[in-house]
């Protein structure tokens, strides 16, 4: 196994582990790039030396996985809990398996077969669509001899079941190399997302974006518009009313419970049950402690909780029957592992706790990502149900749906920005992007935002 450093700056402390496919080196891959990650590419499986991905966790604070094709099965045997998060793109974890992977067969013909010429071909299979430009003028440069040897090896290597630590699984229904169907009975537990129409190799760099928070840039911004988000986020401050209205809806209480909020921000929903006598609370937030405390005391919270600025998802994780109530209202949709938190969530809390989460569904600035081809990934009710663990019983659910109108597309950009964090994409925003949103946004635009809420209990 060989592992390639492709993106690199000075001063970056998290990393991205992408787990490339057979008959790949670093060079097609050398365009990837995710603002304050480091990005490394592992190749070539005649060998899997684990050392080569431990020493991630010795050099950055963060570590995620993307892997590919057969480096799916590689990563399989490596990931833990540790990561960030782990994405799984049309391979399986079994890797050569007539039902479950690449079947035997075809694995077998291409060794028998392998040569420049059917390379090219195998190439061309894997890219049948734009995401192959770049690769073409940029192919992998390893000796027929070294392939032969690598896919020999994976052909003869039984891999373990998938891993349960695997966050998001993509399938395209174009698959050509691996059969979406065997891809698709592989992770059915998993609930994959399949890639209508999409190649085995897709845009990899969409995934990155869409599917990788940097949490340094979202804790930046907010902090930075958090007395213009107070101002100007009026959907948000509806959501943590409707969500209070659900709660007494189902006869939760919190008085007397002691209380986690994720996600605190500027205290929407911090103020409809401060008064209300909880036993305790902790707030945890990304942005800066005392911005957001000066921003409550401001509006006449008698807060008497605890707020920390730290990463809720590393925050409620080891937490065992802490808290009666987890409370997170327009947060969670920020996380890199959502599934991982509400396994965490399930754990922190007392037998009869309440997790209240209110976010939001696929379509969510569908104004902005039709055109920028960027944004969050967004969830609907049945994701949460299939992917929420045995002890956390859905309760009650609902989606919704805002239409916010502008005179103009400015004064759309204008919202977005006073809202405190860009949720068109993760990278910064730069003059020619906003630029080409003017151009391309109707004269008198919309913006869509469609909420969920979920009311879970634990067994």
């Amino acid at each position: 196994m060989r592992r390639d450093l492709i993106h690199s700056l000075r001063g970056n402390r998290s990393a991205i582990a992408f787990f490339a496919g057979w008959a790949m080196d670093a060079t097609p891959f050398r365009k990837l790039h995710k603002n304050g990650y480091d990005i490394y590419l592992f190749y070539d499986y005649r060998t899997v030396e684990p050392t080569l991905y431990e020493e991630l966790f010795q050099r950055y604070d963060k570590v995620a996985v993307v892997a590919w094709s057969f480096g799916v099965a590689v990563a399989n045997t490596l990931i833990s809990t540790r990561e960030e998060t782990r994405i799984a793109i049309n391979g399986t974890a079994q890797g050569v398996d007539n039902k479950l992977g690449l079947p035997k067969p075809y694995n077998d013909l291409t060794l028998r077969r392998l040569s420049p010429e059917t390379l090219a071909t195998f190439y061309h299979r894997v890219f049948s669509d734009d995401a192959g430009d770049y690769f073409f003028a940029n192919p992998p440069r390893r000796p027929i001899d070294e392939l032969a040897e690598e896919l020999r090896s994976l052909g003869d290597t039984r891999f373990p079941a998938p891993s349960p630590c695997w966050d998001k699984v993509y399938v395209s229904d174009s698959d050509l190399i691996i059969p979406p169907a065997n891809q698709i009975r592989s992770w059915e537990d998993f609930g994959p997302e399949i890639i209508a129409g999409g190649a085995h190799g897709i845009d990899f760099q969409k995934v990155i974006d869409s599917d990788i928070v940097n949490k340094n840039i979202v804790a930046q911004r907010f902090t930075r518009k958090a007395q213009s988000y107070e101002n100007h986020a009026d959907v948000q401050r509806s959501m943590a009313s409707e969500l209070m209205r659900l709660l007494g809806q189902n006869g939760v209480s919190v008085t007397g419970k002691d209380i986690l909020e994720v996600g605190i921000g500027t205290g929407f929903l911090t103020r409809l049950y401060c008064g209300a006598n909880p036993s305790s609370v902790t707030a945890v937030d990304l942005a800066d402690s005392a911005t957001l405390k000066a921003v409550l005391t401001d509006s006449g919270c008698n807060f008497k909780g605890e707020i920390l600025t730290a990463d809720a998802e590393q925050f409620v994780a080891g937490k065992t029957e802490c808290y009666d109530l987890i409370l997170t209202a327009s947060t969670i949709q920020w996380f890199n592992s959502q599934r991982l938190f509400l396994a965490n969530c399930a754990a922190a809390l007392r037998k009869g706790g309440i997790l209240a989460v209110a976010t939001f569904a696929p379509g969510t600035f569908h104004e902005i990502s039709d055109i920028t081809r960027s944004a969050l990934k967004y969830y609907p009710v049945e994701w949460y149900k299939r992917n929420a663990p045995v002890r956390l019983q859905l309760i009650d659910s609902h989606e919704d749906s805002v239409v916010l109108r502008f005179d103009d597309a400015r004064r759309l950009l204008e919202h977005i920005s006073l809202t405190g964090v860009n949720a068109v994409s993760h990278q910064p925003s730069t003059v020619s992007h906003t630029i080409n949103l003017l151009k391309r946004l109707p004269h008198e635009p919309t913006l869509t935002y469609n909420p969920i809420y979920l009311i879970f209990r634990k067994l």
